[in-house]
């Protein structure tokens, strides 16, 4: 078998439906889709039933509720395909997608797969009738490495990326990890991939979900085990990345990824508790990356809201004022012009 799509779904029924019949209409027939209900509570699970018996295919597996990460962990257990990607519940694919990617790993053979994919909230009327178009690039040793960095932190995404089976049989989504988890496991499979082929056919469709757990408010909890996540990967990955000579490349993307993470928290979190420990958590984390005389990495941002407003109002009056001003002296050079030209005026009459 060559491709085992794996799904985790949870109450997804208002999407669903499109989801599966797009995975059924590819064109390339060497797949198996393992479907995990994560115990949704709508229709989601009967849809999922229904299409397995209509398509040996679909193979359905449900649990009570525990996450995407143990169902994707679920999954993976019971993947046989030769490659492994990833699709969520509320997404779609052209018939070409899978088409697309045999074509690259017979074409070089590599490692990994990455595919274009389209951004929107509904897809245009054209996307399900897409196929190839064959333009790849391929990166190989540290140049797979280094666009492995590069582009799966901080915001990697599973979607539309392959992997060989055997490269990621030991590897498992942590269950702590509530936000970026997707790019938490490419990064600790990125030095497993010693080549990558990168396609630009857009065959994958991501659907802009305002319910989606990305756009949920956060909890310091959440950044706390990112944080984490990312102090054993650069304890893990270290060492290979001085031996390949990008060390230099890990540690400015983890630094990236870690400050982006408090930003978001900062912005999206739901309470104000937990700043201390997000704040301790960061500084272990630069502390052992050696991010040193760094401006930011101190965070003071717990600034009072009364301070921020005092602030605003301060630079409206001056603004005003400036305006004012400015204003005042405009008028009076227009009144002054306007005398000078009337006074030279009735003195060219009278002398006239």
């Amino acid at each position: 078998m060559k491709f085992s799509l794996v799904l985790a779904v949870y109450n997804a029924g208002r999407y669903l439906r499109q989801c599966l019949d797009s995975v059924r209409s590819q064109t390339s027939i060497d797949w198996q889709c393992i479907c995990v209900d994560d115990g949704s509570t709508d229709e989601s699970g009967a849809l999922l039933d229904e299409y397995s018996r209509i398509d040996g295919r679909f193979v359905v597996l449900h649990q009570e509720n525990a996450g995407a990460n143990a169902a994707r962990n679920k999954a993976l257990s019971m993947a046989r395909g030769e490659w492994v990607t990833f699709l969520d519940a509320d997404d779609l694919l052209s018939v070409g997608w899978l088409e697309e990617a045999a074509k690259l790993v017979e074409a070089h053979h590599p490692d990994a797969v990455r595919l274009g994919y389209e951004f929107a909230v509904e897809p245009p009327l054209s996307f399900l009738y897409r196929k190839g178009s064959g333009i790849c690039r391929v990166y190989e040793n540290g140049a797979a490495t280094r666009y492995c960095w590069n582009t799966f932190f901080p915001w990697g995404f599973l979607w539309a990326t392959f992997v060989r089976r055997e490269l990621v049989d030991g590897l498992s989504f942590k269950p702590d990890i509530r936000c970026k988890e997707d790019s938490v496991w490419l990064v600790e499979a990125a030095p497993h991939i010693r080549k990558i082929a990168v396609g630009t056919f857009k065959g994958y469709f991501y659907r802009s979900n305002p319910m989606s757990l990305s756009r949920r408010r956060r909890t310091a909890r959440n950044s706390i085990s990112y944080l984490n996540a990312l102090a054993g990967i650069w304890k893990d990955q270290r060492m290979y990345a001085r031996e390949c000579g990008l060390e230099d490349v890990l540690k400015t993307n983890l630094r990236a990824s870690a400050e982006n993470d408090v930003v978001e928290w900062i912005v999206m979190r739901s309470d104000k508790s937990g700043a201390r420990e997000v704040r301790s958590e960061f500084a272990v984390l630069s502390h052992a990356c050696g991010w040193r005389h760094c401006r930011g990495t101190r965070l003071r941002y717990s600034v009072p809201l009364w301070l921020w407003r005092m602030t605003g109002c301060a630079l409206f009056v001056l603004w005003t004022h400036n305006v004012f001003a400015f204003a005042g002296r405009a008028i009076r050079r227009v009144a002054c012009l306007i005398k000078v030209h009337g006074d030279a005026r009735r003195r060219l009459l009278k002398r006239w």
